[in-house]
């Protein structure tokens, strides 16, 4: 897989989820669930990627699905407005790291774990979101 598909990753990373994916579900560990678009940039490229996440609850934290351009997924801990995922895309895997924004928006920068100081970045609006329960 080149660094194209990778940048993916960040659509891989937030690449969530078609209308088809699991339920969105809230919980007081992740009460930024529900859908959004995704926009992001590979690692060292102005070029951009665009896709769509979905993030649940999984009962201790976030579990968040990316969808077109790839498939992705990962889990990880939303903390003091900040959201950490831990995420796999085929054989890469790396962490995402995202900023809860006033406006509801997630910006993020991901790396792989391979190459932990090339940074790419991407931005989650959110389409819907999950109600509290």
């Amino acid at each position: 897989m080149n660094l194209k598909s990778i940048g993916s990753i960040a659509g891989l990373v937030l690449v969530v989820f078609s209308s088809t994916a699991q339920a969105q579900t809230y919980s007081a560990q992740c009460p930024i669930a529900g859908r959004y678009s995704v926009s992001g940039t590979n690692p060292n490229s102005s070029a951009t990627y665009h896709g769509q996440a979905t993030i649940t609850s999984n009962g201790v934290g976030c579990y968040v699905k990316w969808a077109p351009p790839n498939n992705s997924e990962g889990s990880g801990s939303y903390v003091s407005g900040v959201l950490t995922v831990h995420f796999a895309l085929g054989d890469y895997t790396g962490v995402v790291q995202y900023t809860h924004m006033a406006n509801g928006t997630l910006s993020g920068t991901w790396w792989t774990d391979t190459a932990p100081n090339a940074r790419g970045t991407e931005t989650l609006y959110p389409i819907s979101l999950a109600a509290p329960q």
